[in-house]
């Protein structure tokens, strides 16, 4: 079932110069990175770039917001109480977003009832817009 479209975007920290040639991911099984990268224009791709591995969201987040590199992070996902602005110079890249469940020749009230509201707060989620900045936030 089609729930929306995630903007990936490059986020980098606004109060650290960073490493701009160091890209944090969960896993070296994650190639949203790769991903990205190989969507954006050659004149936008970084000539020589590593990858270093946090092993969860929050830890990326964090990282990022120390310097310690940059990140490919869809938008929505994003907090606006963390210190990282959106590095504007790269080209925002959507992927569409699903809810897989398991064939069933019946789906009971309370399936039915679960899958209707994912439908609607992830597809509301998805189609807000980013908030304005303001003061210090991205």
């Amino acid at each position: 079932m089609p729930l929306g479209h995630e903007e990936f975007v490059i986020v980098e920290s606004r109060d650290h110069g960073g490493r701009r040639d160091v890209f944090l991911d969960v896993s070296a099984g994650d190639n949203t990175t790769e991903w990205f990268l190989a969507a954006q224009p050659a004149r936008l791709r970084p000539r020589r770039w590593s990858r270093s591995f946090m092993h969860d969201e929050p830890g990326i987040l964090l990282g990022v917001e120390l310097g310690l590199g940059r990140a490919v992070k869809p938008r929505h996902t994003v907090p606006y109480t963390v210190a990282v602005r959106v590095d504007p110079s790269f080209v925002p890249i959507t992927k569409p977003v699903f809810l897989h469940y398991r064939r069933q020749r019946y789906y009971g009230r309370l399936h039915q009832a679960i899958g209707s509201r994912l439908e609607a707060a992830v597809g509301e989620r998805l189609a807000r817009r980013p908030r304005p900045r303001r003061g210090n936030r991205p």
